[in-house]
């Protein structure tokens, strides 16, 4: 009985101090500009982007993937 509660005890500190956050790591807020530019050289529409189709007979399913 001792070496459950000294378990529980144990266990549920451990639970305690994982689940604190750290004060001194701060999240910066979400942006909605993006870091990285890209050129339109570096932009593809899908209809210029040759896609493969991968299908799965064992599992029944199927999705599109670029080349």
């Amino acid at each position: 009985m001792l070496k459950k509660s000294l378990l529980l005890a144990l266990t549920s500190s451990l639970l305690l101090v994982a689940c604190q956050s750290d004060p001194e790591v701060t999240q910066e807020p979400a942006t909605s500009d993006p870091t990285v530019e890209t050129s339109q050289e570096d932009t593809q529409t899908s209809a210029e982007i040759e896609w493969k189709t991968y299908i799965s007979s064992i599992y029944g399913f199927s999705f599109e993937y670029p080349e």
